[in-house]
């Protein structure tokens, strides 16, 4: 149980790294804006799993709004990210991770 735990730990925290090297890279304004917008998303769905509140009260209609806005915006960022970031194989990276950390909340949101 704690292999596994350590494993979801390792994959969500894992999308620092092409984050964080995405940033040395960010040159144009567009880009800078676009990795401020994807580093805050990813913050608050890091923080979400630690503190669940922060993504609203448990079972509610706001946490699932919440998590749906963020996976939504995650995909048009990623999106966009293809377009404007380099190198591109670290935009491809943080194109995945993100919006996989936010459909893992979604998914365990609602599990008892």
């Amino acid at each position: 149980m704690i292999l596994m735990v350590a494993l979801v730990w390792m994959l969500l925290l894992g999308g620092t790294v092409p984050l964080a090297l995405l940033w040395k890279s960010a040159s144009t304004r567009a880009s800078r804006i676009l990795l401020g917008a994807m580093t805050c998303s990813y913050l608050w769905c890091l923080v979400g799993i630690i503190f669940p509140l922060a993504i609203g009260p448990h079972y509610s209609d706001l946490r699932l709004g919440i998590i749906n806005v963020n996976l939504w915006l995650s995909l048009a960022m990623a999106g966009a990210g293809l377009r404007v970031l380099h190198p591109k194989m670290l935009a491809i990276a943080v194109a995945l991770w993100l919006p996989a950390a936010w459909i893992y909340i979604r998914t365990v949101s609602f599990v008892a």
